[in-house]
């Protein structure tokens, strides 16, 4: 199932998945999937859809973007986004870099950014 790469179910009921939800601190599992239809919602925070808005939701990107992602993952079995060992490396790379944050720095880029 496609969200079981972002959450962990913790409780199966007949038809329905359980999971904390992961837009929101969560105590006890809201997150809620129906798995004949894989819509999700949480009963807690009150979002919900099929999987175009949860990767709106997740990864903060226009629906466009959502339903292209979508059709990625449907094709290649993951989603076309950096993951965070590819942003570190990347980060690390522009460490050594000086002008390159020289120019960034004229753009009010700070360090902290």
């Amino acid at each position: 199932m496609f969200y079981e790469n972002f959450v962990t179910f913790s409780t199966y009921a007949e038809d329905q998945s359980y999971a904390s939800c992961p837009f929101h601190e969560d105590k006890t599992p809201s997150f809620t999937v129906k798995m004949d239809t894989e819509e999700w919602y949480c009963h807690s925070c009150g979002r919900g859809g099929k999987e175009v808005e949860f990767i709106m939701e997740y990864f903060d990107v226009p629906k466009d973007t959502a339903r292209y992602a979508w059709k990625v993952f449907q094709k290649k079995g993951e989603l076309p986004f950096p993951t965070q060992q590819l942003v570190d490396k990347y980060r690390q790379q522009l460490k050594e870099r000086q002008r390159e944050i020289d120019v960034l720095k004229g753009f009010g880029i700070t360090d902290e950014i």
